[in-house]
């Protein structure tokens, strides 16, 4: 599976070729395929196991039975969440829990001191609409963190 983007400039930034919602939703791209270890979960996927290819990408429960983890239960959209308590419309991609595209990327894909896109298993729609795709930088670090983050914070740690 292709991750059906192309790179449109030296900026580190991919345009998409084909419709967001068909790659993964309006905030964020992921490619499972470029995770860490993702090539030997997936042979140990197809020879032994019983699960798919796409249970292994999407399903939280099945990478955490898959020797080795590549790390997939990680993006799975199934997985509970400790904060479901804190209802919001809004997405919170400069989260201090957001993944950066280097994290459980696969080190010989993905260069950290020049990243490639196309080998990150996690991008972000550029925030002016477009249809680009971009790295997302580690996270920001306390006191530095979104309202969101402050939300969930006081609510965890009253």
């Amino acid at each position: 599976m292709s991750t059906a983007a192309r790179i449109v400039s030296a900026f580190s930034i991919l345009q998409l070729t084909t419709p967001l919602t068909v790659l993964g939703d309006e905030v964020v791209y992921y490619d499972c395929h470029n995770l860490n270890h993702f090539d030997e979960a997936l042979d140990a996927v197809r020879k032994n196991s019983g699960f798919t290819e796409e249970q292994l990408c999407h399903d939280y429960l099945v990478p955490r039975k898959v020797k080795p983890n590549c790390g997939a239960e990680n993006y799975a959209k199934n997985a509970p969440l400790f904060h479901d308590s804190i209802i919001t419309k809004n997405y919170d991609i400069d989260s201090i829990m957001h993944f950066s595209s280097e994290m459980f990327s696969n080190p010989k894909k993905y260069d950290r001191k020049d990243p490639d896109p196309k080998y990150a298993p996690l991008l972000r729609r550029v925030p002016d609409g477009s249809d680009y795709l971009e790295i997302i930088p580690d996270p920001k670090t306390y006191p530095d963190i979104t309202y969101l983050d402050w939300r969930c914070i006081t609510q965890l740690y009253p």
